[in-house]
C-alpha cells in the first residue's frame, strides 16, 4: 500500500503543473484573440486626420471623435480617426463647423485646416498602396501657397522636388537618423527652412514632414503617423 500510495503525489503535482500551463496558454491565447478582434471600424469607414499649418493652438473635432488640440510647430497633425464616409465629412474648428467635404470609403485622408472657419479646407488623399513594412516611409507635404517645394537631407542630397501646394510626395527609405531641410525653389534666393531632425524611426513606420510658413520664411516639422483605435463612434 505504501508503495502504491507513493506514486499519486508526483502525478498530482504533474497534473497541477499541466493544468497551470493550460490555463496560462488559454489566457495568452485569449489576449491574442482580444488584440486580433479589437473593435474594428465598420464597413463604409475611412480614416481622416487634420493638419494645422498655423503657428497657434487650434481645437479640432473630426466627425463624432474626441477633440484634438493642434499646434503647427509642435504637433501639427492629429492621429488618423475613423469616420463614416457615407455622408459629408464634418469638421469643427474652434467651435465652428467648416464647409463639408466628400470622401470615399476605405481611404486615408489629410485635411489641411484653412486660416478661418469660413474657408474650405484642402483635402489630400494619402496613398497606401505599395507599402513595404521592411522599410520606413517618408511623406512630404507642401502647405505653402504659391510654392514649388523640395526636401533635402542636411548634407544636400535631394529627396523630393516639384511638390505643389497642398500636395504630398512619398518614398520608402531605410530606417535612419537624419536631418532634412525644405524650401520653395521659386522663393527669393531659394530660402530654405532650418534643418529639422526626423523622429526616430523603425521598419514599418510612416513619417510625415510638413513644410509650412511662407515662401520667404518656410518652416519644417515632422511626426510619426498614427491611427487612433476605433472607439465605436465615428
Amino acid at each position: 500500500m505504501t508503495m502504491m500510495n507513493s506514486f499519486p503525489i508526483p502525478w498530482r503535482r504533474l497534473a497541477a503543473l499541466v493544468c497551470g500551463l493550460c490555463s496560462l496558454s488559454t489566457a495568452t491565447h485569449a489576449q491574442e484573440i482580444a488584440r486580433l478582434y479589437a473593435a474594428q471600424a465598420p464597413a463604409g469607414s475611412s480614416y481622416v486626420r487634420v493638419l494645422n499649418p498655423e503657428a497657434q493652438n487650434r481645437r479640432v473635432t473630426i466627425g463624432r471623435n474626441p477633440a484634438d488640440i493642434l499646434h503647427g510647430n509642435q504637433k501639427p497633425a492629429s492621429d488618423y480617426r475613423v469616420v463614416d464616409a457615407a455622408g459629408d465629412l464634418i469638421i469643427t474648428l474652434d467651435g465652428r463647423t467648416l464647409p463639408p467635404l466628400k470622401i470615399a470609403a476605405g481611404g486615408f485622408y489629410t485635411v489641411v485646416l484653412p486660416p478661418t472657419p469660413i474657408q474650405t479646407p484642402a483635402l489630400i488623399a494619402d496613398a497606401t498602396d505599395g507599402r513595404n513594412d521592411l522599410k520606413a516611409e517618408l511623406r512630404f507635404y507642401n502647405l505653402i501657397a504659391n510654392c514649388d517645394a523640395a526636401l533635402r537631407l542636411q548634407d544636400g542630397a535631394q529627396i523630393f522636388s516639384g511638390v505643389n501646394t497642398n500636395q504630398a510626395a512619398r518614398r520608402s527609405i531605410n530606417p535612419v537618423r537624419a536631418s532634412v531641410s525644405g524650401q520653395c525653389s521659386n522663393g527669393a534666393n531659394n530660402n530654405a527652412a532650418a534643418a529639422s531632425s526626423l523622429p526616430p524611426m523603425k521598419s514599418g513606420d510612416r513619417i510625415s514632414v510638413f513644410l509650412t510658413g511662407t515662401v520667404a520664411q518656410p518652416r519644417l516639422s515632422s511626426q510619426v503617423d498614427a491611427t487612433a483605435a476605433y472607439s465605436g463612434s465615428r
